[in-house]
């Protein structure tokens, strides 16, 4: 969600991991562009890989720009919805 007038911002990165075993995880996906001021949806098409777990991990924009409503303040990062198929 990139909502800055309620200091929910975007991550500067998105990436998803997969493992077999829950400690040696394997990156299948990476996004670093975020543009819509609101619901980014995010659809990766993955190639099928066999892992029991998946590792969503976003990395949050930190301390809200000069300039931006909270400037100074700490940025929410929120997931709303996570599917897997």
């Amino acid at each position: 969600l990139n909502y800055h007038w309620q200091k929910m911002w975007a991550p500067t990165e998105l990436v998803f991991s997969v493992s077999t075993d829950g400690v040696t995880y394997q990156d299948v996906y990476r996004q670093t562009s975020f543009p819509v001021n609101g619901i980014n949806p995010v659809r990766a098409s993955i190639a099928p890989v066999q892992a029991r777990y998946v590792r969503v991990r976003g990395l949050n924009q930190g301390i809200i720009p000069a300039g931006e409503y909270g400037a100074g303040g700490k940025a929410w990062l929120l997931l709303d919805e996570l599917l897997i198929k």
